[in-house]
């Protein structure tokens, strides 16, 4: 991934999320307070509008977007989501184009942040249920063809995020709904399905140097 890749993915974030932070909402008021989109969709735009303008390198610019973001956001959501940018950025400093390793590199940074500030595992309904599965696949076919080591990435995201649904929470304010949300997917894991989405259609993008 290239620097203008890199701004493309963080405008395409921002515009995904502003159009479905309703939704997102909408899912975590199953579960939670109802506001997971539009913190996200907050965060998103930060880390858009600091990154857009921006000179600096592929990796740098998602450590200004991470910075953006959890100043705009706060709390536990905004440290762990800019987590995976911070991850990413720190894993790829001084290089000019990200790879799959970085990448790689990063979210794994980001797995170990949700385990120690989150103090969640892998089971408790949470993000770390699609980002964790994600992580495994990527170690394992990141030395593939990068557009289908990424497809592989988002289905292993969108298979742990899905069995959230079968879950019964025990971290985060879902732990407190009727049958810890048992029936209801969590909103934090779908959205690291879109992350990766995006991160995939962004790399793939064969029109990037135009943006």
């Amino acid at each position: 991934m290239d620097k203008q890749a890199a701004k493309l993915y963080f405008q395409q974030l921002n515009e995904f999320f502003q159009s479905n932070k309703d939704e997102l909402n909408r899912l975590d008021a199953a579960v939670g307070d109802g506001d997971h989109g539009s913190t996200l969709s907050r965060g998103m735009k930060a880390g858009y509008e600091a990154t857009k303008g921006s000179d600096s390198q592929c990796a740098e610019l998602f450590v200004e977007a991470a910075k953006a973001f959890q100043d705009a956001t706060g709390g536990a959501s905004g440290i762990l989501f800019s987590g995976i940018f911070q991850g990413i950025g720190n894993s790829g400093k001084g290089c000019e184009t990200l790879t799959l390793n970085h990448v790689y590199e990063g979210l794994q940074f980001a797995v170990g942040q949700i385990k120690i500030i989150g103090e969640a595992s892998v089971g408790d309904k949470t993000m770390l249920d699609a980002l964790a599965p994600a992580v495994e696949e990527l170690n394992r076919v990141k030395a593939s063809k990068e557009d289908t080591a990424l497809e592989q990435v988002v289905q292993a995201a969108q298979k742990g995020a899905s069995a959230t649904i079968g879950m019964a929470a025990r971290m985060g304010r879902s732990r407190y709904v009727a049958d810890g949300g048992k029936g209801h997917i969590d909103p934090g894991a779908q959205s690291v399905v879109y992350l990766l989405t995006i991160l995939h259609q962004c790399w793939s993008n064969p029109f990037r140097s135009e943006i």
